[in-house]
């Protein structure tokens, strides 16, 4: 099966992918049910969350199929600094490559907005996701100590940071007259 990315980012959105949005909402909050049954954000709250400056969501979707949703990432990119606050693979689609497909195409939207720093947290706890982010080229900057509460108790996070090279695509070059 491939993936395919579907960027959500404010802006971005058509007339035309309203309806479809409402939808794709719906299922990245059961999704987040799934996951995080602990701490899921409810479509309000997605919504909030992709109302602030900066903010977006991409979808990987099956590429033959895209009701299928294999995974979501919630972004926000504010100048220099882009952030994942949420991201997602449907247990289904886990260790298929869906999360670094989704942070890969978070790199190259962060490159065309000129942005080159990256920022995540995640649960100490989370082995694979953590072995993934190392993979990708994050590195721990910092621990939150206790940061995420659960059912046995107190988790710390960890926040990962990842230096994203310009695309020399995007480079302009300045000449002196």
């Amino acid at each position: 099966m491939s993936i395919m990315i579907i960027n959500l980012a404010k802006g971005n959105i058509d007339a035309d992918k309203r309806a479809c949005q409402t939808r794709w909402l719906d299922e990245v909050a059961k999704l987040e049910r799934v996951l995080l049954p602990d701490d899921a954000w409810e479509v309000d709250e997605i919504c909030s969350s992709l109302g602030q400056f900066g903010a977006g969501l991409m979808l990987a979707v099956d590429g033959t199929d895209t009701q299928i949703i294999k995974g979501y990432c919630i972004y926000q990119i504010v100048f220099e600094t882009a952030e994942i606050h949420r991201i997602g693979t449907h247990p289904s689609y886990a260790r298929q490559g869906v999360a670094a497909s989704l942070i890969t195409a978070l790199v190259d939207e962060m490159q065309h907005q000129h942005s080159d720093n990256l920022l995540l947290e995640v649960r100490a706890d989370n082995a694979p996701a953590i072995s993934l982010y190392q993979k990708m080229g994050f590195e721990a900057i910092d621990v939150r100590k206790g940061y995420y509460q659960t059912a046995t108790g107190c988790c710390d996070a960890i926040i990962m940071q990842k230096q994203v090279a310009p695309s020399h695509a995007n480079s302009m070059s300045i000449q002196n007259d």
